[in-house]
């Protein structure tokens, strides 16, 4: 049986990533005999649309690998491109063999470098940390190739472990939204007594927020309100909705902030509520909020859904809209958050996160309503008559 290195050197199809491997020194740990690897590889395609979507305009394979290493020397800083390259190879490869089906038992996996990685919902997207960039999806029919050290899953995109496109280029959805559900297949049936230690654990909910860099307005606000450990206690059972860093810019600017980029939002924000506080202390306005986005349970976006409405920890309740993905909240003047297609039912070790595009309001943020931006006073209820969701509440 071949190893993992002998299998991508044999197969066109993974000319790209093999030209990757050698350029970062890394044929050798996948030519390691004595290796337990797993490695999601993307296809010359995967790296195709990935070019493209930072501008590439050149044929179908050659040339690819070269714009992609210029477009790494410019995330570099124009240094050297091998460590940002050696460390988006190392996101796809786990240092132990994981089937398929232990993949998605665990619904997450932790690569030998970088954040853990998600599986969706839909038993094949990945989601990665780079806003503006379609998640990869496992091909079915090519995963658990075996290999005489490990196996191999062929994906459709590369997975990434960073942000790549300038803020201005990232749209504030994450993934395009989910395709049906349809059944993962192996490329040749293993038995499926998947072992310990190849299935990782899933990572809590603050780890989540943590590892994503499209959060980290939510992250400084969760620290600065000191409830960075309620999203992080493992005994919980709860459901966020996290509002995405282009969320809190639309806020920052609607209520004046010309700065147009996620450093200084914070701050600017952290004013904003000092100032509805009368000049006080903003925190117990700013903990207010953060709670009005957590459930004290796990609430699926599909049960979300059915209810019409969620109960937060802390504020008055959401109601759902009747296009099933606006969140009607307190706040006139300014735009309802909707739910992100494709970012809902995040699984964690200690609940659920649903990304949205929009900050949650309890309250007005408006000393009067702007004529420009005439809202309803109240949020309409939907049609169909809201069911509490029957779940145990968190305390």
């Amino acid at each position: 049986m071949p190893t993992i290195a002998d299998l991508v050197a044999a197969n066109g199809d993974f000319s790209i990533v093999l030209r990757a491997l050698q350029a970062a020194d890394l044929v050798d740990v996948l030519a390691d005999a004595s290796a337990s690897l797993t490695v999601f590889a993307p296809t010359n395609g995967a790296f195709l649309s990935l070019a493209e979507r930072l501008g590439y305009e050149g044929p179908p394979v050659d040339g690819v690998f070269d714009f992609l290493l210029e477009a790494l020397t410019g995330l570099a800083g124009g240094g050297d491109p091998t460590p940002p390259l050696t460390s988006i190879l190392k996101f796809h490869v786990v240092g132990a063999e994981v089937s398929s089906s232990a993949l998605l038992a665990a619904g997450s996996f932790t690569p030998l470098e970088g954040p853990a990685v998600v599986v969706a919902n839909d038993n094949k997207t990945l989601y990665d940390y780079a806003p503006g960039v379609a998640d990869p999806m496992l091909v079915a029919g090519m995963l658990d190739l075996g290999a005489s050290n490990g196996v191999v899953h062929v994906i459709d995109g590369v997975l990434l472990p960073v942000s790549i496109l300038p803020a201005a280029d990232a749209p504030p959805t994450m993934t395009a939204a989910p395709v049906p559900y349809e059944p993962v297949a192996t490329a040749a049936p293993v038995p499926d007594e998947p072992v310990a230690t190849a299935a990782p654990a899933r990572p809590t909910i603050a780890e989540l927020v943590t590892a994503n860099d499209d959060f980290t307005v939510l992250l400084a606000a969760l620290q600065a309100a000191g409830l960075v450990d309620v999203v992080a206690d493992a005994s919980a059972s709860l459901t966020v909705f996290a509002p995405t860093d282009a969320a809190f810019v639309a806020l920052a600017e609607r209520l004046g902030y010309a700065g147009h980029a996620v450093d200084g939002v914070f701050d600017f924000l952290v004013e904003a509520l000092t100032g509805l506080a009368g000049g006080g202390d903003p925190i117990p306005l700013l903990t207010s909020i953060l709670k009005y986005h957590v459930v004290g349970a796990e609430v699926s976006s599909s049960a979300l859904v059915a209810a019409g409405f969620f109960t937060p920890l802390e504020g008055p309740a959401v109601v759902v809209a009747n296009d099933n993905k606006t969140l009607y909240d307190y706040a006139p003047g300014v735009a309802d958050p909707m739910l992100v297609a494709g970012m809902l039912d995040l699984a964690a070790s200690n609940g659920v996160v649903h990304v949205i595009d929009g900050v949650l309001l309890p309250i007005p943020v408006f000393p009067v309503v702007e004529e420009s931006a005439p809202m309803e006073t109240e949020a309409p209820m939907p049609t169909k008559a809201p069911v509490q969701p029957e779940y145990t509440r968190y305390h």
